[in-house]
């Protein structure tokens, strides 16, 4: 076995060392002094944390719209809920075993990257750069991707993917282990459903290249072999999700109401694909002269590997083309189709969520640019004038090092709000430390404390953050629904815009009474005059069977508050009322 050169050890030692403190910085940032009470997630986490505290909970939310019937969120039959509900057991909230996973999974995603670097690029400084590259979050109208405030599923399922790939490029040059290898990859699908099908194709299409040297009539037998192993492994899946979902099941004049609130309900793009797929062009790529700059780039890389394709021996960039077909093809051309026979048929789509597959394109066009830097290095590497060589071979990692930092002004990096607090507190020489609101967190800890504490178990809440416009948002990211109530307080919600969602997967009768009170709502919102705007929200919460509402602002016993509402509880930010009925 050879041994590894101490230099070479050392910078290992110190290249995992910077990952970790930027996972690090990241965590902590996030978390800040409140790990063990942790109401502040974003709406799609809050929504899996709620998720969890009804299943370990169902007596307390037996009264609540979405919560109180299990097939409501049963098509979310992902690894996030058994994961945060043991968690959440063990830390005692829903919220900290969000939290617990920050650090590990931003560490995970920073290493997989930078050893699927390694694999792709053969240099350690290429492979570290792609991967702070890679962190950067970037988000435009229907994608993200890098870094992201929670760990949800679409973070946990961008961490384990490069694990994936490198197995595919190490072992995929032998057929007889592409079944195994297609089997890893369906596992995927029970962490991040949506992503599954377009890294699905890629995988599948790539194997195909790893083994040119492997007769084509050899390679069929074990291409579809693999293919049958993917799909076993999926098939649980995708009965559960095909059968606890109303997707492609509507018709007629019910087909064109379920439409409409569904058009509503979720951002443009996602049922007008044009708009969808004109505003990634838009921001994705016309956006910014880097971007555009990257994409030609790539384009050009792609045209090459095209033109040379019989005389280019390695594997890689055909394996590189196919993750990108992969890619496009599920996340244009698949969602194109079925919402053209959705049209056709008069049913809604089977899914709705294939263009956001759309971000990983920012990963590959990282990824490809990076590639052509590494081929670039090995061409200046074989340049015949050996004390011209290194001097060469530092400009490509210094143009490697550039497209790191203009990427990360490109997309503000250096103005994230937890990495600059994390800055803030070891500038002061903390580890850790409150952030500038604190007061203004407290109290809302303070108002959900109060809520699970002075409240009957079951009672149905109507919450701040959506009742009134003029509501503030804590510089942790509480959801302006404030979920909370549900994941953090244990008590149900009377009304939330989110559970539109869920329920245009799974319930399309509740959902039109969700949308009638959506609309009600609607027009309380609209008064501006706040007489006329307390007393229609209480008569709105009343009419849904409200049972406490939260007001934002401190009760002034001096002011005009309807006579059904009565104060239990206040603070600087919060009060909490008992609505007589």
């Amino acid at each position: 076995m050879r041994k590894i050169a101490y230099p070479d050890r050392f910078l290992n030692i110190l290249i995992i060392t910077g990952l970790l403190i930027v996972a690090l910085a990241f965590a902590l940032g996030r978390v800040g002094t409140h790990f063990q009470e942790y109401p502040f997630l974003g709406s799609d986490a809050a929504n899996i944390a709620s998720f969890a505290a009804a299943l370990d909970h169902p007596r307390m939310f037996a009264d609540d719209p979405l919560l109180k019937n299990p097939a409501n969120f049963a098509f979310y039959r992902t690894v996030h809920i058994p994961i945060i509900r043991f968690f959440g057991r063990v830390l005692g909230d829903y919220g900290s075993a969000f939290a617990l996973l920050i650090f590990p999974v931003t560490i995970l995603h920073l290493l997989g990257y930078y050893l699927l670097g390694k694999i792709l690029f053969r240099n350690r400084a290429l492979s570290f750069f792609f991967s702070l590259a890679a962190m950067v979050p970037v988000k435009i109208a229907l994608v993200e991707w890098g870094f992201l405030r929670d760990v949800v599923p679409r973070f946990l399922f961008q961490a384990l993917l490069p694990f994936v790939l490198i197995a595919v490029v190490k072992w995929g040059k032998n057929p007889k282990s592409w079944p195994w290898l297609m089997g890893g990859t369906g596992l995927l699908a029970y962490v991040h459903p949506v992503s599954l099908p377009a890294w699905g194709l890629a995988v599948f299409l790539s194997l195909w290249f790893l083994a040119p040297e492997v007769p084509s009539r050899q390679k069929v037998r074990h291409w579809v072999g693999a293919a049958f192993v993917f799909l076993i492994v999926i098939t649980p899946f995708a009965i559960n999700y095909l059968s606890t979902t109303d997707f492609g099941a509507s018709d007629g004049a019910y087909y064109e109401n379920i439409r409409a609130i569904m058009e509503k309900r979720f951002a443009r793009g996602f049922l007008d694909l044009k708009a969808g797929l004109r505003g990634f062009l838009n921001e994705a790529i016309l956006s910014h002269g880097l971007n555009l700059g990257l994409w030609l780039l790539v384009l050009l890389g792609g045209i090459g590997v095209f033109i040379r394709r019989r005389s280019i021996t390695n594997p890689i960039p055909r394996v590189i083309a196919a993750w990108w077909a992969g890619i496009i093809a599920v996340g244009v051309l698949l969602p194109l189709t079925d919402h053209a026979l959705a049209a056709a048929l008069k049913r809604t789509p089977l899914e709705i969520d294939l263009i956001r597959n759309l971000r990983y394109a920012f990963l590959l066009v990282l990824l490809s640019v990076f590639y052509l830097l590494s081929e670039l290095r090995g061409i200046v590497l074989k340049n015949k004038s050996a004390g011209l060589r290194p001097w060469l071979a530092s400009g490509v990692i210094f143009l490697a090092v550039g497209l790191m930092f203009a990427w990360m002004v490109r997309y503000r990096f250096f103005e994230n709000p937890v990495f600059r607090q994390t800055m803030r507190c070891w500038g002061s020489g903390w580890l850790h430390c409150p952030p500038p609101d604190e007061d203004r967190i407290v109290q809302r800890v303070g108002m959900l404390r109060a809520i699970r504490s002075l409240t009957p178990a079951g009672s149905r809440i109507l919450g701040s953050d959506m009742s009134f416009r003029g509501a503030r948002r804590n510089s942790l990211g509480s959801d302006f629904e404030d979920l909370a109530i549900r994941y953090y307080s244990l008590r149900p919600l009377a009304f939330t815009h989110k559970d539109g969602g869920a329920l245009s997967y799974a319930n399309h009768k509740e959902l039109a009474a969700w949308w009638r009170q959506f609309h009600d709502l609607g027009k309380v919102k609209k008064l501006n005059e706040r007489i006329r705007f307390l007393d229609a929200l209480a008569a709105y919460a009343k009419n849904i069977r409200t049972d406490f509402l939260v007001l934002p602002g401190e009760y002034n016993p001096k002011a005009y508050y309807p006579a059904c509402l009565i104060n239990i509880y206040s603070n600087p930010s919060y009060s909490i009322f008992k609505v007589i009925t």
